[in-house]
């Protein structure tokens, strides 16, 4: 059943066509409830119960409906997936593919004693320069690096239980890099203060990435003076929502898990702000964002990246169901820092399966740093040939910052503001492409 908002016609339904319907209404919690229609007549809703203003003759039809996301997360809700690439991360100093053993054999140089674990890693690629002897490979890249030894392991000639030490290794570096989340107290007086409540300073990327992490889930805040002087935050979070979000990354970084930890931990909220990660539970709860973590996460499980991909573990087959979903679901796809590797061919499977079942995708837009051959635009052309389709080389920190921009913009704030919407991605996002 499809459901409209203030239209003449209400998609399909149980019995003859409807008369003209000003508005269909579900208010309730249950997952299955009946719905009063009323033939011409206007329907008042107002949380948690509904009003209905009606003549003495009139003529009701009674529907049963499921209540789908759209339904609980409101009628007129558009889907934005975002696909992260490790080209998102990589601004915070998150080692990619092409860096990663050099940033990696740093660490280790640093605390040898703290990782002197990990040593028969590095033991191993010094082994492999004897290959460019004969063959082509890049044994600086780490997807090539790790790729070799677990084919050694796959056939019987490897080091014993060598898996566990490069996944341990992965994460230790992973780990290591990524930026530590501000603990001290945020200074939440003074001019510009909203722009320190994620504890860095206006400028700082960690800033912008709060911003973007909290216009994700639809967040406000306003600060409050108390009695005794003290200043504080209190972040709520917006139901009436236009606009319902999905995050889809190949990075096994906690960047965005940081920011809603810091924001539980350092201010009051109407429940706390988390990502739905599991297939099941947005069943139940769907109004949360949806994060789908395809390669898994340094916190639970990941999957290396080697040419081996077949060993599928149940937390990993979760998030590709999560994301799945969310790309069946989607109006617009927003594609940021993924440049397309050839070796990547499972991510256009998984796009090409979605869209089979999708029904309203309306753009696809890709934004990512390109070389001055135009590389990666290439390959998104080659593969993408939808209409609404947009391409921009362009960089993640003025991506960041410009949401920042939207949400915080002084000139419509001034240096006092009492409270501060987050409601301005898509706008950010669409003033990004001008």
């Amino acid at each position: 059943m499809r459901y409209g908002h203030n239209s003449d016609k209400w998609g399909e339904h149980i019995g003859s066509p409807l008369p003209s319907v000003m508005s269909i209404f579900v208010g309730t919690g249950l997952c299955v409830c009946p719905i009063v229609i009323i033939f011409g007549y206007f329907v008042i809703m107002t949380k948690p119960h509904l009003v209905i203003i009606l003549p003495t003759n009139f003529t009701y039809t009674i529907v049963e409906a499921d209540f789908d996301s759209h339904i609980k997360r409101g009628i007129k809700m558009e889907e934005v997936v975002y696909f992260l690439g490790a080209g998102f991360s990589a601004p915070f100093g998150i080692p990619v593919m092409s860096n990663f053993l050099v940033k990696s054999k740093d660490m280790f140089s640093k605390n040898s004693d703290k990782y002197k674990h990990l040593k028969r890693i590095f033991d191993e690629i010094d082994k492999m320069d004897k290959i460019n002897r004969f063959y082509s490979m890049d044994v600086d890249n780490i997807e090539d690096v790790l790729s070799i030894l677990e084919m050694n392991e796959h056939i019987g000639i490897g080091i014993p239980g060598f898996k566990k030490t490069y996944t341990d290794y992965i994460k230790a570096v992973i780990e290591y890099y990524t930026p530590k989340q501000k603990t001290e107290e945020p200074r939440l007086a003074g001019p510009g203060w909203f722009s320190r409540i994620f504890g860095y300073e206006k400028n700082d990327l960690g800033t912008a990435l709060g911003f973007f992490v909290a216009s994700i889930h639809n967040l406000s805040f306003q600060r409050e003076l108390q009695r005794s002087g003290e200043n504080i935050v209190r972040f709520n979070r917006d139901f009436d929502l236009q606009t319902h979000y999905s995050i889809i990354t190949l990075n096994y970084d906690l960047l965005l898990e940081n920011i809603c930890r810091f924001i539980d931990k350092k201010y009051s909220t109407n429940g706390g702000v988390t990502f739905a990660t599991d297939i099941h539970s947005i069943e139940v709860d769907n109004t949360n964002p949806i994060l789908a973590k395809l390669h898994g996460s340094i916190d639970t499980t990941i999957v290396p990246p080697t040419w081996n991909k077949s060993d599928i573990n149940p937390n990993i087959l979760n998030a590709w169901k999560l994301a799945y979903k969310a790309l069946v679901e989607a109006n617009y796809i927003q594609i940021i820092g993924y440049s397309f590797p050839a070796t990547d061919t499972y991510v256009k499977y998984l796009l090409s399966s979605a869209v089979m079942k999708a029904f309203n995708l309306k753009k696809i837009d890709v934004i990512c740093k390109d070389d001055s051959n135009g590389t990666i635009r290439k390959k998104y052309k080659e593969f993408i040939n939808f209409k609404y389709y947009r391409f921009i080389n362009g960089d993640v920190r003025e991506y960041l910052f410009k949401n920042y921009d939207v949400c915080c913009h002084p000139i419509l704030l001034g240096d006092h503001p009492k409270k501060i919407v987050m409601n301005g991605l898509e706008k950010a996002h669409e003033a990004f492409f001008i």
